[in-house]
């Protein structure tokens, strides 16, 4: 991410900016990064990069048969 080499990124339902070593050096990836879409149940660190923000299901929302 850091040499500009990945174009879109997809994050579904995690937070890396808060779960992973070094988060800075990540958030500065993640600046050159065009494109970043997240799919969450909730905001947090990583949705504030993120240029396209939805919500995730979550379990009373999804249509299973549990």
């Amino acid at each position: 991410m850091g040499s500009s080499q990945v174009k879109a990124l997809l994050v579904l339902d995690t937070n890396p900016l808060f779960t992973l070593p070094e988060a800075d050096k990540l958030r500065s990836a993640l600046g050159h990064v065009p494109v970043i879409a997240r799919l969450a149940s909730f905001l947090d660190e990583t949705t504030t990069m993120a240029a396209l923000s939805l919500p995730a299901h979550v379990t009373p929302g999804r249509w299973t048969d549990d």
